[in-house]
């Protein structure tokens, strides 16, 4: 695996001399940064995290809707490959066969609902020969039924047909009555989350949500500080900041400041131990 030592250690003057109250480092600019000192396979695992992005575009294909981005397919891409489906990942592929047939997978959910569930069926396609990628998608998994499963019981309603479930997470999530929903030994944040939810304050869930991820995706990493996984790491937590400058720019311009912060500590932390006798 490519070690990406002066690449990771080169953000935080980037990032810094990015950094004004109208703009701060956008994903844009994390991505036009890396393609050019990342391999080409590299890159394109690392624009992997944006998939769900992707996603969005597909459904929205037939609207007039704004193309989302940061995607794994740019605009270009995208148009190119809807000529030939067949050129998308297998389980947009599928899905434009299926939709041209007027085939519906799952009938009861959503269109984009439907699309997600087939990405995470081919989960382990999507993210063969990298544990970090599939690890943190079965996470956002996790965020996301059990934030339905709250929101849909609070409202009194049935939850059943709005969970995406996977041979991991089945029908058993649904009908359980624990708080944790038998998930808290893996997860131990989801009885927070319920709590958080049925305490009305989307704020304050919103900002606990990230610092689940942000922890989640630390203890993913471990020690590693200059791989391929730790630039998806901080090209996940930059989307989170760049998405709270929209909504409060005081929010995220203090989680843009702690991922310069964690950088900086990794780094020193790296130089440290090459020392002591370690190995960069």
């Amino acid at each position: 695996m490519s070690m990406y030592y002066f690449l990771i250690s080169g953000l935080p003057d980037l990032l810094v001399g990015n950094r004004n109250d109208s703009h701060i480092f956008s994903p844009a600019d994390f991505l036009s940064f890396c393609e050019g000192q990342m391999s080409a396979k590299d890159f394109a695992a690392l624009k992997k995290i944006y998939i769900l992005n992707d996603i969005k575009n597909v459904i929205s294909d037939e609207s007039d809707e704004v193309f989302v981005e940061p995607s794994y397919y740019s605009k270009e891409e995208f148009d190119e490959n809807r000529k030939d489906p067949d050129t998308f990942f297998p389980f947009i592929a599928d899905y434009y066969q299926d939709m041209k047939s007027e085939r519906r997978l799952y009938p009861q959910m959503t269109a984009e609902d439907e699309l997600i569930a087939r990405f995470y069926a081919d989960l382990d396609g999507f993210a063969a020969g990298n544990d970090f990628l599939r690890e943190y998608f079965r996470f956002e998994l996790v965020l996301r039924n059990v934030l339905t499963i709250a929101n849909m019981r609070k409202a009194g309603e049935d939850p059943a047909d709005y969970v995406i479930t996977t041979e991991d997470f089945g029908d058993n999530i649904v009908k359980s009555s624990s708080p944790d929903l038998g998930l808290g030994a893996d997860y131990p944040f989801v009885a927070k989350i319920n709590e958080l939810v049925d305490s009305g304050d989307l704020v304050q869930l919103e900002e606990s949500l990230d610092k689940i991820r942000f922890d989640y995706i630390d203890n993913l990493i471990g020690y590693d500080t200059f791989s391929l996984n730790v630039v998806m790491a901080y090209g996940i937590k930059l989307l989170c900041a760049y998405r709270w400058q929209s909504l409060s720019a005081e929010k995220g311009r203090a989680i843009f400041e702690q991922i310069i912060a964690q950088i900086r500590e990794n780094i020193k932390f790296s130089d440290e131990f090459s020392v002591v006798g370690g190995k960069r």
